[in-house]
């Protein structure tokens, strides 16, 4: 139970990261500008351990500004920053889920 449990883990952590990038790309950011997006959200977790402010913030940040620098049009770093911030919400979403089953199981796994 304890290996679902962290296999659970795991794969929602994947899904976020996986969620938050493709839709990004999917409004219209390139790989290596999702790419440097992501690891500033590792590095901003690491200097602001607050995950919200040190993780996500800096991402949507960075992706902004390398995609304005790149492409010059404010509207359309907008847009590829709305797309990473539509992938953290269904992140979030699909991160509760797994969280319920993994309480679940755990709620089974201690009382049974």
């Amino acid at each position: 139970m304890f290996t679902l449990i962290s296999v659970l883990m795991l794969g929602g952590s994947i899904l976020d990261n996986v969620l938050m990038s493709t839709q990004a790309h999917r409004e219209g950011a390139p790989w290596w500008v999702v790419t440097i997006a992501m690891v500033s959200a590792i590095v901003g977790s690491i200097i602001v351990p607050i995950p919200i402010i040190g993780g996500i913030l800096t991402a949507l940040l960075v992706l902004f500004l390398v995609q304005w620098f790149r492409i010059k049009n404010a509207r359309m770093a907008l847009t590829s920053m709305r797309g990473m911030l539509i992938g953290c919400g269904w992140a979030l979403i699909f991160r509760f889920i797994i969280g319920l089953v993994m309480i679940g199981l755990w709620l089974i796994w201690a009382w049974v």
